[in-house]
């Protein structure tokens, strides 16, 4: 999924990390496209069962998919299997994220066009449509949807003290005027943050802005335990995770890959205008 911000003779529009992008949610397109066609249509079968893979590969733009009245339900996010299979709903794809869909085509769709739109912003829009054969149906496979082997709780985790705070907020300055910043520090000034393979950490991101930041951890996966101080239990792993306006998210790992790893903005015009960090996995 993506998009394209087109002038009016139909070219890309070359105003690249301008100062609007930076001072809103970075650069959100007129044109949406699915695999870089514009409200593609892909041909299934009644009966049939597929797995469709999202991602996210815009600049700033959040999508919402929402796929008419199919059963279909969510059996792994950002790349890592789900603790079990969850309905599609509401579930906001930021940039960088990726979900992994367990779709049956009913038979009852037969010979109808059903459209997959974006739900995210003031109003829906097409994203793409799924063209339903109009012959007899086939069987639909029976069978139980991968899931993780082992997912924790972490019931308790809540109770943990916070090993870091990252402050998320604008400053003024910077080669483009305005700058993004990790804790009052802009990328490569910033210090980074040490960790320890194989030891539990909760670290908290707040935003002190009234943009959104769609914050991704390199080589780690992480569980979101709390919104705004309040427990949550996902049963996913992320390796993403979009902060609010004003709201704070608390995250639960386990770091594994030793090394350095980047910790980012994934509007590419809040990275780019400075808020990246990293951290050091010992």
């Amino acid at each position: 999924m993506d998009d394209w911000l087109l002038t009016k003779d139909r070219q890309v529009a070359t105003n690249f990390v301008s100062r609007h992008d930076l001072a809103h949610d970075g650069r959100w397109g007129n044109v949406l496209t699915i695999n870089g066609r514009y409200q593609p249509a892909f041909q299934v079968k009644s009966g049939e069962r597929i797995r469709i893979r999202m991602v996210n590969v815009a600049n700033g733009r959040v999508f919402s998919p929402s796929f008419a009245k199919l059963v279909l339900y969510v059996i792994a996010v950002d790349g890592m299997l789900a603790e079990a299979p969850f309905p599609l709903r509401e579930f906001y794809l930021a940039p960088g994220n990726r979900i992994d869909l367990d779709i049956i085509i009913s038979k009852a769709f037969a010979g109808k066009s059903l459209s997959v739109q974006n739900l995210y912003g003031r109003k829906k829009s097409a994203l793409a449509f799924l063209q339903v054969a109009a012959e007899e149906a086939v069987e639909t496979p029976g069978f139980d949807s991968p899931r993780a082997r082992q997912f924790p709780r972490w019931a308790d985790a809540i109770k943990l003290p916070v090993e870091h705070e990252y402050i998320l907020n604008a400053k003024r300055g910077g080669v483009y005027g305005i700058s993004w910043a990790i804790d009052n520090k802009t990328w490569p000034d910033n210090a980074t943050h040490e960790l320890t393979s194989g030891q539990f950490y909760r670290l908290r991101f707040t935003n002190k802005s009234s943009r959104l930041h769609p914050m991704h951890l390199h080589g780690q996966f992480f569980k979101v335990i709390a919104k705004n101080g309040r427990a949550v239990q996902e049963n996913f792993w992320r390796d993403t995770v979009l902060i609010g306006p004003k709201q704070s998210i608390d995250i639960g790992l386990i770091p594994l890959d030793k090394g350095l790893w980047l910790n980012h903005c994934h509007i590419l015009e809040h990275a780019e205008a400075g808020m990246m960090t990293v951290i050091n996995v010992n």
